[in-house]
């Protein structure tokens, strides 16, 4: 039973290098898109040897989030938040005093995969000097994006769209009259 409890105080105490932490609130649709952001940033840096924690708790606001982990001595944390993602960008924030909000730098650059090179750049500058940027191939990563996202990197690529699917992503509204408010209902 002690040898459990020292485990456990120890892996509280881990001091990791970098702490993404996705803004998150409840009654959000975008909840899972901003996740898999915030693991893509994970999953990209971690490639570099970099030890990476996501905080994902959900009794804490960021502002909480970011204090704790200033204090306990991460002063370099990746923001993601559905703005963000929408944008296709991610925060890199250094604290130079834990817990004074007015002294953290901030910088945008955009999300993994596409960013990645100037996501590790910009960390690297910061002090992590575990990553290596010359195993990183700026095209590589720039076809894997326009791959994902469907975008057309060449004029010969068409997407063709198939009649039965196009528009029923939209739920359907159907009309119900009702004795009081005469308004529909949706399915």
């Amino acid at each position: 039973r002690k040898s459990q409890k020292k485990e456990r105080s120890d892996k509280l105490n881990t001091v990791h290098d970098l702490v993404v932490i996705p803004v998150l609130w409840r009654g959000r649709h975008d909840k899972l898109q901003v996740q898999k952001a915030a693991d893509s940033i994970k999953a990209c840096v971690a490639q570099h040897g970099v030890d990476v924690w996501i905080d994902g708790r959900r009794q804490y606001t960021p502002g909480q989030k970011f204090a704790h982990w200033e204090h306990r001595g991460v002063l370099l944390r990746v923001e993601v938040g559905p703005t963000d993602v929408e944008k296709g960008v991610c925060r890199l924030c250094r604290a130079k005093t834990p817990g004074e909000y007015k002294t953290v730098e901030r910088q945008e650059v955009p999300l993994p995969p596409a960013g990645a090179r100037e996501l590790l750049g910009v960390l690297k500058d910061w002090g992590l000097d575990k990553i290596d940027l010359a195993n990183i191939k700026p095209a590589s990563w720039k076809s894997k994006n326009a791959r994902e996202t469907g975008s057309k990197g060449d004029d010969d690529v068409e997407e063709e769209e198939d009649e039965d699917v196009a528009g029923n992503w939209a739920p359907s509204y159907v009309p119900k009259a009702t004795k009081k408010s005469g308004q529909g209902k949706w399915k």
